[in-house]
């Protein structure tokens, strides 16, 4: 299927299975980019909250029973995490068949087995479905389980295919034996689908049976669990215990730099681009597909992922914020930053500039910099010479920034096959890191939102200057080529974070960080979510595209221009205008009917 459809189809099963299954949906947004054609990357995560005292990994006991509860067993996700590492075309049995009630039906009851002290430890049945999921666990002390008793959606099944499968909505649960009279009774009252598979021992071994002779009862009556039936396994967790040989890697290869000399436009040749320029995927409204996800439910959405001025329009927030204790206004706030063009570019410099972009769009909502944390996924080309050594570069590049700026990353993951062989050559993904950054704040009324406030502000662009077309919206739309991606000194970087930190919402009471589309999208995003025009004044038309990774605009009360923190670099661009949706730069307005019916409409046209 081509890109159209893939998004449809994932737009559909997105908004399908989260719906069903009750939790909102922070943020969403879709990217396109030619050398994703063959292998997209798609990417979905979860936060939630624990207790602290819950929060520590569990350590199961000789004893202890393995209990698998919710979705049967079957055919489908048979090396469903080895095949999304594969090419562009796996087996249909490798596809996993979502069911979000049947996890709807244990999600509070694991709740109930923790505060009951039933739990000694958990885990979901993910990548290489039981085999991993209980092989991990028994790393502790020992693990030995009968696939026979494994409930299955398909009888007969090999016991490879009952370890492998990846079926979803399934738990492996650590339960002390003296408490799962309890723990039934619990799972019972929640209609959650329970069956014992093994125990864990004191042999430091992972042991597989497949013996229909040993039912639930036995298994829990067992106190020596026998290698009976078919053997499948009976390995030493010693096995694990082995360093691989290191593989140097050398620095990624140079780059021939390609500069782009951006064109001198008019602001009349301006708003004769707007049109193309807002119709970019990247910048234009995606409403289409966020409107279909549910984020008010459970009604802890604070701020985004939509907003708008209350007359049927409205824009994507720059970032979600909740507030997910009841009875407090604590605020979770959370974004993200991921830009293909600008990978494809130069990865390193790439990393650098997402990294700080998404630390600096959480700064300007609010949080502060001790109060934020990151998660990288890299989607890399493993058969393109080189890519290992772009992989170790970001890594490396991200590690030094990390400990620069004190963002810890607390989380991440890698899939390094994004070469696809196809019938006249192999297409490589960009060597490309998606960031994920969750912050904090003391309460909701210190969110800085994105809409403009009052006509006569001032808005003004601060942040460091990146005037490199590399990877830019308008270089694609104006057809420059470029790859100079601009090297941001970590230095400068910090200190302009550490005056954006220092802005008071009196300063600045709202605010946008300039990313795809430049100040341009900024300027219209504020336009259209408030309800407010702004007028543009003494810049040059070309200046507004220029996207400034490192860098925002925000509104300033006319008295407070002279206490801002100077380590913004602020420049006065224009104003905050009066109600209506114009944007007018030097008396020519840029927001013409044409480009808004572009804006709008070029989203659902381009997934059809």
């Amino acid at each position: 299927p081509g890109p159209g459809r893939v998004a449809a189809e994932t737009i559909r099963a997105i908004k399908e299975y989260g719906n069903t299954f009750g939790v909102p949906m922070m943020w969403a947004h879709m990217s396109f980019h030619p050398r994703y054609a063959a292998k997209p990357f798609a990417l979905g995560g979860s936060i939630g909250l624990i207790p602290k005292a819950a929060a520590a990994k569990g350590r199961p006991r000789p004893g202890d029973l393995a209990v698998l509860i919710g979705g049967l067993t079957g055919n489908d996700g048979i090396h469903g995490a080895s095949a999304s590492s594969a090419g562009a075309a796996m087996d249909q049995a490798a596809v996993q068949i979502g069911a979000p009630l049947e996890e709807v039906t244990f999600r509070q009851a694991i709740l109930d087995l923790r505060d009951a002290g039933c739990l000694r430890a958990l885990t979901d049945v993910g990548g290489a479905g039981l085999n991993s999921a209980v092989g991990e666990l028994g790393e502790a002390c020992g693990v030995w389980i009968n696939t026979a008793c494994v409930p299955l959606k398909t009888r007969g099944l090999p016991m490879w295919r009952i370890l492998l499968s990846e079926s979803q909505e399934r738990m492996v649960l650590v339960i002390k034996p003296e408490r799962m009279g309890d723990a039934r009774r619990i799972l019972d009252r929640h209609g959650v689908r329970t069956a014992v598979i093994g125990r864990f021992t004191d042999r430091g071994r992972y042991q597989v049976v497949h013996d229909p002779a040993l039912d639930e009862a036995a298994i829990e009556a067992l106190d020596a669990p026998p290698l009976s039936g078919e053997i499948g396994l009976d390995v030493p967790y010693e096995l694990l215990d082995y360093e691989p040989e290191q593989v140097p890697v050398p620095p990624p290869p140079p780059r021939r730099e390609l500069r782009a000399v951006w064109p001198a436009l008019s602001p009349g040749e301006l708003a004769g681009w707007t049109p193309r320029l807002l119709g970019h995927v990247d910048v234009c409204d995606q409403r289409y597909a966020i409107a279909q996800y549910d984020a008010s439910v459970q009604g802890r959405s604070a701020y985004g992922p939509l907003f708008g001025p209350g007359d049927g329009m409205s824009v994507e927030s720059s970032y979600y914020a909740s507030t997910p204790i009841y009875g407090s206004d604590r605020a979770a706030v959370f974004a993200t930053c991921f830009r293909p063009a600008l990978f494809a570019a130069h990865p390193v410099r790439a990393a650098r500039q997402c990294m700080l972009a998404v630390v600096g769009t959480l700064v300007l909502a609010g949080a502060a910099r001790r109060d934020i944390c990151l998660c990288d996924n890299f989607y890399t080309p493993h058969l393109e010479e080189g890519a290992s050594s772009w992989l170790a570069g970001m890594v490396h590049e991200i590690a030094q920034l990390s400990v620069i700026l004190g963002t810890p990353f607390i989380s991440g993951k890698d899939s390094s096959a994004g070469s696809v062989p196809v019938d006249d050559g192999v297409i490589h993904v960009p060597p490309a890191v998606f960031f994920s950054a969750l912050g904090k704040l003391p309460s909701v009324r210190r969110l800085r939102p994105n809409r403009w406030t009052r006509p006569g502000n001032l808005l003004v662009r601060v942040g460091l200057d990146t005037p490199s077309a590399a990877g830019t919206v308008a270089a694609e739309v104006l057809g420059l080529e470029a790859n100079d991606v601009d090297e941001v000194p970590a230095g400068e970087a910090l200190r302009w974070l550490e005056a954006l930190e220092a802005l008071s919402l009196t300063q600045a009471p709202s605010g946008w960080p300039i990313g795809a589309g430049g100040a341009l999208a900024a300027l219209v995003r504020g336009t259209l979510g408030s309800g407010l025009g702004a007028v543009i004044e003494g810049l040059r038309p070309e200046e507004l595209l220029l996207e400034h990774r490192v860098g925002a605009l925000i509104e300033v009360p006319p008295d407070q221009l002279d206490a801002l923190p100077p380590g913004l670099r602020p420049r006065v661009i224009g104003r905050v205008g009066g109600p209506g949706r114009s944007l007018v730069l030097d008396g020519t307005e840029l927001l013409t009917a044409p480009a808004l019916d572009a804006w709008l409409s070029a989203f659902q046209e381009r997934i059809g």
